[in-house]
């Protein structure tokens, strides 16, 4: 667990160090304890565009994390990873927090109340 976690920790890293290269506008990273085993490492990252996310997919550090993944998947059978893209027109979102910190979408960084309005009506 401890190289894959590692693995998503540089991934992160690279996607902030690089975040103008790729597009990206905002990460969440989650450690959750639904399972018996308390395991799960949940990264969530925001992309502006598909051709930014494209260029991460192809970068060295996620290769790597996906390599690792995929080389330990019989001797780790419990690890898993996905992805879900979305491809929502701009300001067709909406986020609400009531006494909480801003995360997930609303943590990111292009985000305002008045393109959401405007946008969508």
């Amino acid at each position: 667990m401890t190289s894959l976690f590692q693995a998503t920790i540089a991934a992160l890293e690279d996607d902030r160090t690089n975040s103008n290269n790729y597009g990206l506008i905002g990460a969440n990273l989650f450690r959750g304890g639904e399972r018996a085993s308390n395991d799960t490492i949940f990264l969530v990252l925001y992309f502006d565009n598909v051709d930014g996310l494209q260029k991460f997919a192809r970068s060295p550090v996620h290769k790597q994390a996906y390599r690792w993944l995929n080389e330990n998947r019989r001797r780790y059978p419990h690890l898993s990873a996905f992805h879900e893209t979305f491809c929502v027109p701009a300001g067709c979102f909406e986020t609400l927090y009531i006494n909480t910190a801003p995360i997930l979408l609303g943590n990111t960084r292009s985000l305002t109340v008045r393109e959401t309005l405007e946008t969508c009506g």
